[in-house]
């Protein structure tokens, strides 16, 4: 059979027609913005993610954070800070190192702090309990959060600044010439200065940087896998656009943070960490700004329910595709991110040493339903085949075995068919959130719903294959953004 008639029985078995390689379904309008989560990036099982920020700004450079957090509870794995000045692009990849750890690396010649930012994710802010192969695996999956703390100027209003200003030095030494920017160090180290940048009384940001965030940050990421010749795109979500949000400068330095910054401002002010307000960790200028971190006089309650807002996906009801079918080796991944559940969910442990005493316990106040093993109850999980027919209907005998879901992880990973958990997801080779879903059908829909609305950024990743042999055996992938809303 040739080449293009394998791809269209795929196509046909898949029910998407037949441009089916490598599709993307979401037509709706992303935008830019001021702080953006990349949903999900493994480097599991052979795959490698791409991560691309682009600084859609003509006129503003960007200050930006960059943090990798974990899957199982957003624990903090790796941040730096990129500078990008405008119509800059940053771009990075993420594999996994030969210890097992997931690694950064990158050639992109725009400003980072610090100067080199190729190395190995950090462990240090797992769990005790884990092991050192367990450490390894917990970098290897997780989301992204992107931050701009600031805009880096060379004007005011239609000024521009002397050559002397030290926001025009700033913005001069990340600006490219000739594709590369002189990132001199003496100047980009001048902006870690506690005492240079602390706000003023009035809350206003640093000498270094503009006292508002325009947006314009886009990012997309990329996973693949190499050996299977697959591939799946994701677009950052915009969970903050232009709004008051995160424009006051953190160094990037372990200096602890003392309390206030002159202004009166406490930990319990700049973020909802329970980590940090309950002093299980110390927390450093390089852990802020997270996603909790307020400005302009918002609480960072009011700051992480502004976020939950802004989270297209946030709903009590979702619905997507699943394809199993044998015939094209189709495999479904259901991903569901969630990106704020660290500051409503908290993990505790009576010993450190014995993760079976982990108790779970809800948050300053939001809603959500957390069994004791910390896994979100999905109230209701409905699934069909393509023909209408679905399951728990008719009379039987009892007692009988009900399916349920349920969502354990910071990004949850639904497998669907892949006879539990054992073995790692079909289509991601996902393993450390890993949830089961094993259905009377290959192929279908289905819907899950909550007692509570709960920000999470839901997507279905779909593998299949044509069963060919040597030139003619190809892999074919699609991405697929659930259904918020609509009925339970």
């Amino acid at each position: 059979m040739k080449k293009n008639l394998l791809a269209l029985s795929v196509a046909a078995a898949l029910g998407t027609g037949a441009s089916v390689a490598m599709a993307q379904s979401s037509i709706e309008q992303i935008g830019t913005g001021n702080a953006l989560v990349v949903p999900y990036y493994t480097v599991q099982n052979g795959n490698a993610t791409l991560i691309n920020i682009v600084n859609t700004d003509t006129v503003n450079g960007k200050a930006v954070k960059v943090r990798f957090r974990g899957a199982s509870r957003s624990d903090d794995v790796f941040d730096f800070q990129v500078f990008l000045s405008p119509y800059d692009m940053w771009t990075a990849n993420v594999s996994v190192g030969p210890d097992g750890i997931a690694r950064l690396t990158t050639t992109d010649t725009s400003c980072t702090l610090p100067a080199d930012v190729n190395q190995s994710f950090v462990t240090v802010r797992l769990e005790r309990h884990f092991d050192e192969d367990e450490l390894a695996e917990q970098t290897r999956e997780g989301y992204v959060e992107i931050i701009n703390m600031g805009d880096v100027i060379d004007r005011d209003g239609v000024t521009t600044l002397s050559t002397s200003d030290a926001r025009r030095q700033l913005f001069d030494t990340i600006k490219h010439s000739n594709g590369v920017p002189a990132c001199s160090q003496s100047v980009l180290e001048t902006i870690v200065s506690t005492t240079a940048n602390a706000p003023s009384e009035t809350g206003t940001d640093h000498r270094r940087l503009s006292n508002s965030a325009t947006g314009g940050l886009m990012a997309n990421a990329t996973i693949i896998n190499v050996e299977e010749a697959s591939a799946w795109g994701v677009e950052a979500e915009v969970v903050n656009t232009n709004g008051p949000l995160l424009t006051r400068y953190w160094s990037q330095t372990d200096e602890a943070f003392s309390g206030t910054l002159g202004d009166g401002t406490g930990v319990n002010d700049v973020t909802l960490d329970a980590v940090f307000l309950r002093d299980i960790e110390d927390l450093a200028q390089y852990d802020l700004p997270d996603l909790s971190t307020p400005r302009g006089g918002w609480s960072p309650m009011a700051q992480v329910g502004y976020v939950n807002n802004n989270i297209i996906g946030e709903s009590a009801w979702f619905a997507n595709e699943y394809i199993t079918d044998d015939s094209i080796f189709a495999e479904t991944d259901w991903v569901m991110s969630m990106p704020t559940r660290r500051y409503q969910v908290e993990e505790r442990f009576v010993n450190p040493t014995d993760v079976s005493q982990s108790s779970y316990s809800v948050l300053n106040g939001f809603s959500a339903v957390v069994k004791n093993n910390g896994c979100l109850d999905v109230d209701s999980f409905k699934f069909y085949d393509r023909e209408e027919r679905t399951t728990g209907t008719g009379v039987v005998i009892s007692p009988g075995q009900v399916q349920r879901l349920e969502l354990c992880g910071e990004v949850a990973v639904v497998s669907f068919n892949r006879g539990g958990v054992a073995n790692p997801s079909g289509a991601l080779g996902a393993e450390i959130t890993l949830n089961d879903a094993t259905l009377p059908y290959q192929d279908g829909w289905a819907s899950i719903s909550f007692d509570a609305a709960l920000p999470i950024i839901p997507y279905a990743f779909i593998k299949a294959n044509n069963g060919g042999s040597g030139a003619t055996n190809m892999n074919f992938g699609g991405v697929w953004r659930h259904r918020v809303g609509g009925d339970t």
